[in-house]
């Protein structure tokens, strides 16, 4: 299954629900819906966490598509690449939280 197929999400015309379902379906009567004369501000948010997903409507509805599907394909490849990275030892890094610093730095001035 593709994640963009589990996501479900609903979009709003001004303050009337206008689609609701997976992503693509959504995209799809919101890009019907700004095609249209008048037009209200759409927004789209995402079920689960209630976050408000940025979608780039510019173009023909396959060029919207293309450019929703494309993010899925690069998240599970950034995925598959860190989850091959992890046997790699990272070098120093910032200390964790709460970890204080025994050593004071003085600026020229004082």
């Amino acid at each position: 299954m593709d994640e963009q197929d589990l996501k479900t999400c609903t979009a709003f015309e001004g303050h009337h629900s206008i689609a609701s379902g997976s992503l693509l379906v959504v995209v799809k009567k919101v890009k019907e819906i700004i095609g249209s004369d008048e037009q209200s501000p759409v927004l789209i948010f995402d079920d689960r966490t209630g976050e408000q997903i940025e979608i780039d409507f510019r173009g023909t509805l396959t060029n919207v598509r293309q450019r929703v599907e494309l993010p899925a394909e690069k998240v599970n490849s950034a995925k598959a690449s860190s989850n091959e990275d992890e046997s790699i030892p990272r070098g120093p890094s910032s200390p964790k939280p709460g970890v204080v610093s025994r050593e004071i730095t003085l600026l020229p001035r004082q």
